[in-house]
């Protein structure tokens, strides 16, 4: 699991988010406008409200977008949010007799 920089502590996604985009004065139009997602869902990913987007794929792209935006690695951000927030795939196979 990703952790904090001299942490034990996972990272948090949104938080992450928040903290690129303050501190380097963008606002969330100008966010939306770059990415062309919308600011509801801006939002939510700075909250880490995960129900409030379409889907685990959407979620995985808006990141990584949010993060390209910002100049962050957003591969680390959508690794993450595997890891804390989708399941692995739990295939099973029917073998014949």
């Amino acid at each position: 699991m990703a952790t904090q920089p001299g942490s034990d502590q996972p990272l948090e996604i949104g938080s992450i988010l928040t903290q690129a985009r303050t501190r380097q004065e963008i606002d969330l139009e100008t966010v939306e406008a770059r990415t062309k997602i919308r600011i509801k869902y801006l939002r939510a990913l700075e909250d880490e409200e995960w129900d409030v987007l379409p889907a685990p794929a959407y979620a995985r792209g808006f990141i990584r977008a949010y993060a390209d935006v910002l100049g962050l690695d957003g591969d680390v951000l959508v690794d993450e949010y595997r890891r804390r927030h989708e399941e692995p795939p739990t295939t099973t196979y029917e073998l014949p007799e």
